[in-house]
């Protein structure tokens, strides 16, 4: 990978959220000044914001009760059609608390499309972000390659981001924007882990990268990072980690 993708130093990170997909290594400092979350793509998973324990705004143009009812119904049918496991109870209690949790606090859910035009369906960044008066948020950010749009529109708004985790894909096809927000950003680039159910490029880097970002983070070390990270998870636990090398 380019060393621009590569922070400068050792930083003080926590991990936040799932143990696999979901899950994402945040910088501390950014973790306890921020009091307000906001999650851009978490389809029907919100344990990254339900774990940062402050309140928080969760967007998705997919999620609905009817959306999370029938994955409902598709998990209790998987689990009757390979004979029931324990750990499949498990997920299956799961579900009925996260189906408990949505019909609770709706308010907290944006049934939209995040984009750069206001419409039916859709809803900007700057609106998402008007939702609360706080100048101390964190952005997780996973919106496959939607990211790409409101690139510019985060730059604007980052007097208002105290850290941000964002996920790019189709890095490839996107090396020079994900650069160019790098080095425009005035959030310093704590922690990169590569996605390893998106694959690699043709050099062995990977397709899908999650960067994290933090206004004021607190430097553990001045020496070069090595990844993966002592805190990261295999998003696909079983599949082997994509490992960086940086050129």
């Amino acid at each position: 990978m380019d060393k621009a993708y590569l922070p400068l130093y050792k930083y003080n990170l926590i991990r936040v959220g799932s143990k696999n997909d979901g899950g994402y290594l945040v910088e501390k400092n950014s973790y306890e000044a921020s009091d307000f979350v906001i999650g851009l793509g978490i389809y029907d998973d919100w344990n990254f914001e339900v774990q940062f324990n402050k309140p928080f705004i969760g967007v998705d143009d997919n999620l609905s009760f009817n959306f999370l009812f029938i994955r409902f119904l598709k998990k209790i049918l998987y689990m009757f059609l390979r004979f029931y496991r324990k750990k499949d109870f498990k997920i299956f209690i799961d579900y009925i608390g996260k189906l408990y949790f949505y019909v609770l606090n709706r308010e907290k859910f944006i049934k939209k499309f995040i984009s750069n035009d206001q419409g039916e369906g859709n809803i900007s960044l700057k609106n998402v972000i008007n939702r609360t008066d706080s100048n101390n948020i964190f952005f997780k950010i996973d919106i496959e390659g939607g990211e790409y749009f409101i690139l510019n529109k985060i730059l604007k708004l980052e007097d208002r981001i105290q850290g941000l985790v964002i996920e790019f894909h189709d890095c490839d096809q996107h090396n020079g924007e994900i650069k160019n927000f790098i080095s425009k950003t005035g959030l310093t680039l704590v922690h990169v882990h590569s996605n390893n159910l998106g694959g690699v490029d043709k050099n062995s880097d990977p397709l899908v990268i999650e960067l994290t970002f933090s206004k004021n983070p607190e430097i553990l070390s001045k020496t070069t990072p090595s990844f993966p990270h002592k805190l990261d998870e295999k998003n696909k636990s079983n599949r082997d980690e994509i490992i960086l090398t940086f050129k």
